[in-house]
């Protein structure tokens, strides 16, 4: 597997328009880090959602991952909860 790329989702509950940078962690089965990545969303609307893709590039071992992301804004204020989800390679 040369990369992969898992869509998330992030909601602006905000009253204000967001851009916002969402990084990406993938751990294998141990916990230890093996791949990271980011999306951009710009000018998410108050109440709105908008997707980005977290591609992650390299050899990855075919395995099952846990996958960690937030989000924060662009000059790195956390606005979101972190969140994650098992992923299959």
């Amino acid at each position: 597997q040369s990369g992969s790329g898992f869509a998330v989702t992030y909601k602006n509950n905000t009253a204000d328009i967001l851009s916002a940078i969402i990084y990406g962690v993938l751990h294998n089965s141990v916990g230890q880090t093996v791949a990271t990545a980011t999306a951009s969303l710009t000018n998410v609307p108050p109440g709105g959602t908008s997707s980005g893709t977290l591609v992650f590039s390299g050899v990855m071992t075919p395995a099952t991952y846990t996958l960690i992301f937030f989000a924060v804004t662009p000059s790195g204020i956390v606005i979101s909860p972190q969140s994650s989800f098992t992923v299959t390679i």
